[in-house]
């Protein structure tokens, strides 16, 4: 295997991924839109998109370990921080007009804005997770490697506040994955060019685990009724339909990790379509900031004035599940193509890929002074 291809992978694998949650969030959004079959194959990649994010963010993070505290705010929170206070506080600003159009809803609060923002509770809650994934992991790099991981699975003694704080959700499936993105780096490495060898076993492997995580979910579908479980730590007496399921999704996800791996080597593999996807992946923060801003104006504020009847059956454009359903694939790409515009005007670019703090310092100490004009206080 080249390096190139070695390098092609990790951003066809954010390609895949944010794609999904932009198919995810229209499919959601349109009526009848999980009956397309665009949304019935994002739903079977529901199990590879995100975990396969955070292990490539994970994957490229293993300098971290080698960063102080002070290094981690200023070379990487500080990256994820400014967008995400900026944009996902435009996003919510704006959905937040929907509702009170729609339902009645009081102005969104500076106190209400703030408490989202710190929750995670939002659009742009993977950059809120990578800033504490980042932080956690900091905190745990003089650590030995196998404490580390465990302490990555601690989140599961935070799940009675689920209910209340979302991210407990998030962090329990995806802090593990990320930290064997960073503390496995080296036998991710090693499966990616079996893999690119055609390796016999690698291939084996990644299709029991998978078929392990599937049907493990499988058998939990079959489970239609109440179902509930002893908790023998504080918070809760025992565990709910909701919280058993977050925890039957990280078997899944974590099993069928291999095979999304294998899927995005081979698709990097596919002239044209590697190029897709891996231009979609290095472009993943103004898509993923941008296209639920321009979904909330341009489709479901249209959607208030116009009030039509939408379904799969829907006689007519503007009537029709497919119609709209394309039009929020367009603006989707519209959103992103925004935001990467904006990034690349002077100063307001800033809003989504900031300055280094050291740069910008710099710029302002060099930065001409106004002098007053003579006579005037």
């Amino acid at each position: 295997m080249s390096a190139q291809k070695r390098l092609v992978w990790p951003d066809v694998a954010k390609g895949i991924s944010i794609l999904g949650v932009v198919l995810l969030h229209i499919g959601i959004g349109v009526p009848e839109g999980e009956s397309t079959w665009l949304y019935q194959v994002n739903t079977w990649l529901d199990p590879l998109r995100m975990p396969l994010f955070f292990v490539v963010s994970g994957y490229f993070s293993t300098k971290i370990l080698n960063y102080t505290l002070r290094d981690v705010l200023i070379k990487r929170v500080w990256f994820f921080f400014v967008p995400y206070l900026l944009w996902v506080s435009i996003e919510l600003w704006t959905k937040n007009l929907e509702w009170q159009w729609v339902f009645g809803n009081e102005p969104l609060s500076f106190s209400e804005l703030g408490l989202n923002l710190l929750l995670g509770h939002n659009m742009g809650w993977f950059l809120h997770a990578l800033i504490i994934f980042n932080l956690v992991l900091v905190a745990v790099r003089k650590l030995h490697p196998a404490v580390a991981m465990l302490i990555s699975f601690t989140p599961v003694l935070l799940l009675p506040l689920n209910e209340h704080i979302y991210f407990i959700g998030k962090a329990l499936m995806y802090l593990p994955l990320f930290f064997m993105g960073v503390y496995l780096r080296r036998a991710i490495t090693v499966f990616v060019e079996a893999i690119c060898r055609l390796n016999v076993a690698a291939l084996s492997f990644a299709a029991m685990t998978y078929a392990v995580g599937y049907f493990s979910r499988d058998m939990w579908n079959q489970f239609t009724g109440e179902v509930a479980l002893p908790w023998y730590l504080p918070g809760m007496d025992y565990m709910g339909r909701e919280e058993i399921l977050l925890l039957v999704r990280f078997v899944e996800q974590t099993f069928q990790l291999p095979m999304a791996l294998v899927m995005a080597v081979a698709i990097s593999y596919i002239p044209f379509i590697s190029s897709f996807f891996a231009f979609i992946g290095r472009n993943t923060l103004p898509i993923y900031l941008g296209h639920p801003i321009a979904l909330t104006v341009g489709y479901h504020y249209v959607q208030i004035v116009g009030k039509w009847e939408i379904s799969m059956a829907g006689e007519g454009l503007l009537h029709n599940t497919w119609f709209w359903t394309i039009v929020c694939i367009g603006l989707s790409a519209a959103g992103g193509l925004m935001l990467w515009s904006v990034s690349k005007l002077p100063v307001v670019g800033w809003s989504v890929y900031p300055p280094s703090l050291r740069q910008l310092h710099t710029m302002v100490m060099h930065a001409p002074v106004l002098r007053q004009a003579p006579g005037r206080d």
